[in-house]
């Protein structure tokens, strides 16, 4: 991204390590503050600005303050331009679908790094001594080293 922005001309580049939702931005902090009247902040998606809709109206309301401009290349929004009401609202429609994208794509990756925490053979035969009233749920889950409510989500399963 930083290579493509300095070939477009950008004489500054800011980058931050976190995304969109994270609350300590210095990247983006400094960018803004760079900004001068006539000057441009290209991002490749209003996303990476922000997940939240009135953190980007503050950033949107701070760089037309500073008498910049924004371009956002996903949504295809350009300050620059002459724009209507259709196509602010288009690029927030955007810039909706894409946090929502990134949220779900962030939320299958939690669940896909989920593990198991009891081993398929240990809960087999937990499960025997559980269903034939020879443990409690909760031995069970001193046994094997979990909380209850883990046992009771197995045993629902």
């Amino acid at each position: 991204m930083i290579e493509r922005r300095r070939a477009a001309g950008c004489d500054q580049v800011f980058s931050d390590a976190a995304h969109g939702a994270a609350m300590f931005r210095p990247g983006l902090d400094a960018a803004i503050a760079a900004l001068a009247p006539g000057r441009l902040l290209a991002v490749d998606s209003l996303a990476l600005l922000t997940w939240r809709e009135d953190e980007l109206r503050k950033i949107l309301f701070a760089v037309g303050s500073a008498g910049a401009h924004i371009l956002a290349d996903a949504e295809a929004f350009d300050t620059r331009r002459e724009s209507d009401i259709f196509s602010l609202a288009r690029s927030l429609d955007a810039f909706a679908s894409s946090v929502r994208a990134a949220r779900m794509a962030e939320t299958a990756m939690l669940r896909a790094d989920r593990r198991s925490k009891i081993e398929p053979a240990a809960w087999r035969q937990m499960r025997a001594k559980i269903d034939s009233g020879e443990v409690t749920v909760a031995a069970a889950a001193v046994a094997l080293g979990v909380k209850r409510s883990t046992i009771y989500r197995r045993m629902e399963a």
